[in-house]
């Protein structure tokens, strides 16, 4: 219903905040900068809601809204470091935008027709990690930040709970479960790293905060 809850986890502060969009449209991507200063809302009709935070909950103000998609927002990941956000359209677009002024600086139109992921690798160099899936395919791409393909990868199932995660010098990785598999994948070669074969019923996978589980 284009409503969206912030709840703080000490229960002591107000227990619930509840930012209403007037055009009531689904929420469908939700990300929020390391740093907490920006949260970022896709929605159905490819509307992006860009608002800025603080640090009580009841604080935030509307920033502004990005509407440069036609098409639904499927997923959006923000980078600190590179000081971009990306968001993903079902219609196979990835837009790239800086993360303070929220400007616009490139747009990729993937081979396929449908985004589902899009993740920003900022080590051992910069790069945007897109996921799609079609026909009960999955392909991986990696791009430059200047827009150019560096690498394809095909899956022949669909993946699941794709994440980034680092080693303990930083460097990042995919990381997805695909038929009852944990593949960990390096970016932006996208060489095979790990794969834990044969756990069924895999339903998540996430990083200890040290990295070293």
């Amino acid at each position: 219903d284009g409503k969206v809850q912030i709840c703080p986890l000490d229960q002591k502060v107000q227990p619930l905040q509840i930012i209403p969009f007037s055009d009531k449209l689904p929420i469908l991507s939700v990300c929020v900068d390391k740093d907490e200063e920006f949260a970022f809302f896709g929605n159905s009709i490819g509307n992006i809601r860009v608002l800025k935070l603080n640090k009580e909950p009841n604080k935030y103000k509307f920033y502004l809204t990005i509407t440069e998609h036609i098409s639904a927002i499927s997923h959006i990941d923000c980078s600190t470091e590179l000081n971009l956000w990306a968001s993903a359209s079902i219609d196979g677009y990835i837009n790239i935008y800086t993360l303070t002024l929220c400007k616009l600086i490139r747009s990729i139109k993937v081979p396929t027709n449908k985004c589902n992921y899009v993740f920003l690798s900022s080590s051992p160099l910069p790069a945007i990690a897109v996921i799609t899936e079609e026909n009960n395919i999955s392909e991986i791409f990696v791009y430059s930040i200047n827009g150019k393909l560096l690498i394809r990868h095909k899956e022949q199932a669909i993946l699941s709970c794709p994440i980034i995660i680092n080693d303990l010098n930083k460097n990042d990785y995919i990381s997805y479960i695909i038929n009852d598999s944990v593949i960990i994948r390096s970016i932006p070669t996208l060489i095979r790293q790990v794969c834990v074969d044969g756990i069924k019923h895999i339903y998540a996978i996430y990083p200890s905060e040290d990295m070293r589980i």
